[in-house]
C-alpha cells in the first residue's frame, strides 16, 4: 500500500497562450489526481477535467504532514491569494460571504441592479397593494 501524500499542488496549462492555473490541497494526492483525471462534472471547470494529463502540468508546491483539514485549507488559501496570476479556482477555501462580496463587489452590484430593474414593476405593484390593504389600519391608530 502506498503512502498518502498530503500537499498543496498546482496544475498549470501546457498551452502557453492561456496560462490557466488551479491550486488545490489534498490529504491523499493519488486519490485526488484520480478524481481530477476522471471527473466528468459540468458544474466544475470542464476544460480542467477533460484530459487533464494531456493538457496540464502538475507541480507540488508544498508537502505537508499531520495538518488538520482546516490548516491545510488555510495554507491552500494563502497560496491562491498570493499567486500573482489569475487562477481557475472558483472557490477560495474558508472565504466568508462578506469576503466574497468585497472581492466581487462589481459583480455583486451588477446582479443587484439587474434584479432591481427586472422586478421593479412587480415590486411597485406589491407596495401599492400592501399600502391599499393597510391604509385603513394606519388611520385608526388612537393617540391618547
Amino acid at each position: 500500500m502506498s503512502k498518502k501524500v498530503e500537499c498543496i499542488y498546482k496544475l498549470h496549462s501546457k498551452n502557453l497562450d492561456n496560462n490557466n492555473k488551479y491550486i488545490g490541497s489534498t490529504k491523499d494526492l493519488n486519490s485526488r489526481m484520480i478524481i481530477h483525471n476522471f471527473r466528468n462534472n459540468h458544474n466544475i471547470i470542464p476544460y480542467l477535467y477533460n484530459g487533464l494529463e494531456n493538457n496540464f502540468f502538475f507541480e507540488i508546491l508544498e508537502e505537508t504532514e499531520g495538518l488538520s483539514t482546516l490548516e491545510l485549507r488555510q495554507k491552500e488559501r494563502v497560496y491562491i491569494e498570493t499567486c500573482n496570476e489569475p487562477t481557475l479556482n472558483q472557490v477560495i477555501p474558508l472565504r466568508t460571504k462578506q469576503e466574497w462580496k468585497r472581492d466581487n463587489l462589481e459583480h455583486y452590484n451588477k446582479k443587484r441592479m439587474e434584479n432591481y430593474y427586472k422586478n421593479h414593476e412587480e415590486n411597485k405593484r406589491k407596495k401599492r397593494e400592501w399600502y391599499a390593504n393597510n391604509k385603513k389600519k394606519k388611520s385608526h391608530v388612537n393617540i391618547e
